[in-house]
């Protein structure tokens, strides 16, 4: 299971921000924010989920930025 730190480091190194995979997730942005920065527990089951929307994004330069 990936850990928050993990997580974090996913979005940063697909330069991606919590609004960008929030839809995908199922979740609000602040909520994912939260769970990232270790702010609330993060699940197994949220985890995979965040870790499945990250691998799944579109990186920055492919979406015309």
């Amino acid at each position: 299971m990936p850990t928050a730190e993990d997580l974090r480091a996913a979005l940063a190194r697909r330069q991606l921000c919590v609004y960008e995979i929030a839809r995908d997730v199922g979740l609000h942005p602040n909520r994912i924010s939260a769970l990232l920065n270790e702010r609330s527990p993060l699940s197994a089951d949220v985890a995979l989920r965040i870790q499945r929307a990250i691998n799944e994004a579109q990186p920055m330069e492919r979406r015309g930025r």
